[in-house]
């Protein structure tokens, strides 16, 4: 219903319209209209240039916005490991590259943009061409949906304190600072959402009473636990995080994928808590595609990365 009712319906509306400032008249509200609409326009472009519309074009559309993170892992792992990362990618990732959802575009820009952050700022192997790629993703990542924005700021927020933690007196300051002009788009966006009146559903009237309703009731902490300890696919990746931890020992790395992946759990299960919607509901719905799925993805990817340290390091010593 999430595909069908949102992402596809914002393809098909900016295809008729041949604009995207029409979702600024709040039609169908349910559709969460504050929402960013690149991939939507994307989408919508195959169609403009195909000149006809199906229901295929914009999942056509969706998928093509996977490509440059992917084509980047070629330039990060090794051949034999990249094969193994896109097998896992496909794994973790399953039907979300087709099935008009946008969850799986988020995980992936989500754990290439937490890599570049660390890589550029933390491993302090900058380069300028490395540092635009970031900053694209950012753009990207900011305009694919509302999470985009808090994935982005605690990027952010972890890099600074790392980088003042291994005492490097925050270096490259300004260019960390600097990345942040990549929310301009959406802060422009968000701006034409609050002068035409659109918004957010879960942060409606009633938000701090639902919120301090279910933090009192216990039965909020079950719904949670049983719900996470039944992702599979969660629980393997961090064991794989762990086990990897294990032969490198690269204490930094290990507090930023373990900080980083907490901090946008507990950033989501924030907002299901001030939501209007039914909690359980809420958490059942979301679980596998926006918590599970990129924290999962995180941890894969930050484990592979910490096995070809290992290897690395052991070709070195040989």
């Amino acid at each position: 219903w999430d595909a069908w009712s949102t992402w596809l319906f914002k393809a098909k509306r900016i295809f008729v319209d041949q604009s995207i400032l029409g979702f600024l008249d709040n039609y169908a509200s349910f559709q969460n209209n504050d929402q960013p609409l690149l991939p939507a326009s994307f989408a919508s472009a195959v169609g403009i240039f195909l000149g006809k519309w199906n229901e295929i074009f914009p999942k056509v559309g969706f998928l093509l916005i996977t490509f440059p993170p992917l084509i980047l892992s070629v330039n990060i792992f090794y051949k034999h490991l990249n094969f193994i990362f896109i097998c896992l990618t496909i794994y973790l990732i399953n039907t979300f590259f087709v099935n008009g959802l946008l969850d799986g575009l988020v995980a992936i820009y989500f754990v290439f943009s937490a890599y570049l952050f660390y890589n550029i700022f933390i491993e302090n192997k900058f380069s300028w061409l490395k540092y635009l790629i970031l900053i694209n993703f950012l753009i990207i990542l900011s305009l694919l949906k509302n999470e985009g924005l808090v994935i982005i700021l605690i990027l952010f927020f972890y890099i600074l304190i790392f980088d003042f933690l291994d005492k490097k007196s925050l270096s490259k300051i300004r260019l960390k600072f600097l990345s942040l002009f990549s929310l301009l788009p959406l802060i422009y966006w968000k701006y034409l959402v609050h002068i035409s009146e659109i918004n957010n559903y879960h942060l409606s009237d009633g938000a701090l009473t639902n919120l301090i309703s279910r933090v009192k009731d216990i039965s909020t902490y079950q719904i949670i636990f049983e719900y996470l300890i039944g992702s599979y696919s969660l629980l393997f990746a961090i064991l794989f995080f762990v086990i990897t931890y294990f032969l490198v020992k690269k204490k930094i790395l290990t507090l930023y994928v373990s900080y980083v992946g907490l901090t946008y759990l507990f950033s989501v299960i924030l907002v299901h808590l001030l939501s209007k919607m039914d909690f359980e509901w809420g958490i059942a719905a979301t679980l596998t595609r926006v918590i599970s799925m990129p924290i999962a993805y995180l941890f894969t990817f930050f484990a592979l990365y910490q096995y070809q340290i290992n290897k690395k390091l052991i070709n070195h010593n040989d």
